[in-house]
């Protein structure tokens, strides 16, 4: 069985890249930020910010590493 699961929303911190020294894998990290908005009861609206953290490894942590940045849409 396998979840899966679309997020669309904010980089919200610098991007966190290691490199493991005993096997050479790379692992990026970063906080991404999703909003969801709505209009309440009394008409007023409302936004209410999830934090995700993302964990990436090998070649995709690559190509975060060279091309995300905080604030950046993904």
């Amino acid at each position: 069985m396998l979840n899966n699961i679309e997020l669309i929303g904010n980089v919200g911190g610098e991007v966190t890249v290691r490199h493991l020294e005993e096997t050479g894998q790379i692992i990026a990290t970063f906080m991404m930020a999703t909003d969801t908005r709505w209009t309440d009861g009394q008409g007023q609206g409302q936004k209410q910010t999830d934090w995700h953290k993302v964990v990436c490894f090998g070649r995709l942590a690559r190509v975060v590493e060279d091309n995300l940045a905080k604030g950046r849409l993904i």
